[in-house]
């Protein structure tokens, strides 16, 4: 009888807890919508990747000091513009558009500038409509190498 008890009260603990249902947390967020609005730059950081410890240099002084580089992006468009392109060390042309590398969970977005340069950008953080801040990461290669690498954070305005 008390194996019997206690067969019953294991069971019955077994099958009394179920986990809840998963519950609708919201609309499915696009994270591509996200860069949309005005971008000023903030700081910049040069790193000398052919160290064999890459060292990294804040140059923010240089690209903030009297005229920011200001770019807005209109994500439904797939389009920036560069509001003063005569800034010094612009590398991001005038105007142009740009994808991401992967719609869904974004890593990367690709700037094809209207000068035909193309940019392939790291994001250093995903861009939510809520977030103040953006990271790019613009790596150069020469013969096949990574050499020197920008990241740019920029603020919302």
């Amino acid at each position: 009888m008390k194996k019997i008890l206690a067969f019953v009260l294991i069971m019955g603990a077994m099958f009394g807890c179920k986990p809840d249902g998963y519950k609708d947390i919201g609309p499915v967020y696009d994270l591509t919508t996200g860069i949309d609005g005005s971008w000023q730059i903030a700081e910049v950081e040069i790193t000398d990747l052919t160290l064999p410890v890459p060292e990294g240099r804040d140059i923010s002084e240089f690209y903030t000091k009297s005229n920011p580089l200001k770019i807005d992006f209109d994500a439904e468009a797939g389009t920036y513009n560069v509001v003063n392109p005569e800034v010094k060390g612009n590398n991001f042309g005038t105007q142009g558009t740009f994808e991401f590398n992967d719609p869904e969970f974004p890593s990367a977005v690709m700037l094809i500038t209207a000068e035909n340069d193309t940019l392939n950008m790291t994001l250093t953080n995903m861009v939510r409509s809520i977030d103040p801040k953006m990271g790019l990461k613009l790596t150069r290669a020469r013969c096949g190498e990574d050499y020197v690498s920008y990241g740019y954070t920029f603020n919302r305005k």
